[in-house]
This record gives structure tokens, sequence and C-alpha cells, in this order.
């Protein structure tokens, strides 16, 4: 009876891993941005107009744009992180914080990063 019982408790225990190992899921990351899939804007904005100016991303994250392909990205009150852009000649823009790339347009009025428009405050 008890190695009855033993068996019986391997056994699913061992089809309890096989079930919980079949219905795991791996999420992969997701793709790299590929500038080459972003339709540019009508009329190219140029790297002079997007310098010093500075746009909100969210509620509290504020992306800054400086010479050289350069810039700050604020969150809050935490210090800010380097930022690193590629404004190609026809108006995409590749932006770069941390690990995060997002791509967009930019056409010296309007600034569109990851199919979100956003808002100029400086």
């Amino acid at each position: 009876m008890y190695r009855t019982m033993c068996l019986i408790l391997v056994f699913g225990v061992l089809m309890g891993v096989t079930v919980s190992c079949s219905k795991t899921e791996v999420k992969s990351a997701p793709p790299p941005a590929d500038p080459s899939k972003v339709t540019p804007p009508a009329t190219p904005g140029s790297a002079k107009a997007l310098e010093g100016t500075s746009w909100q991303w969210d509620e509290n994250t504020t992306l800054t744009f400086t010479e050289n392909g350069t810039g700050l990205a604020q969150k809050g009150s935490m210090p800010p992180m380097s930022l690193g852009y590629q404004l190609r000649e026809n108006g995409v823009i590749s932006v770069i914080v941390g690990e995060s790339t997002q791509v967009g347009t930019w056409d010296d009025e309007k600034l569109v990063l990851g199919g979100r428009e956003l808002r100029r405050v400086r």
C-alpha cells in the first residue's frame, strides 16, 4: 500500500512538472526598432530645428535634444539619463535611451516616436 501511494505521488508530481513545463511561455524581447519601416514625413525636419527643444514623452518623462545627436531624458525627480539620436535626411529619427530605441519622424514642428505624437514643452 505504501509503495502504491508513493508511486501515485511520484507520478502526480511528474505529471504536474510536465504540465507546468508545457504551459510555460517563453517571452522574447520585442524586435528592434527598424527605421526602414517608418514612413517619412512629407517635409523632413532638420537637426538644427530639433536642437534645444524639449518634448513630453509621458506624464513624468521629458526628452531634451541637444547638438551632435545627444540629449537628456528626465523622468520625474530622478537624475537625467543621456540619450542619443540619429536624424536621417528623410526626417526619420531614432532615439536611444538606455537599452530602449524608439523610431519616428520629425518635420520641424511635430515629433512622433513609437507611433506617439509628443508635446513640445520648450
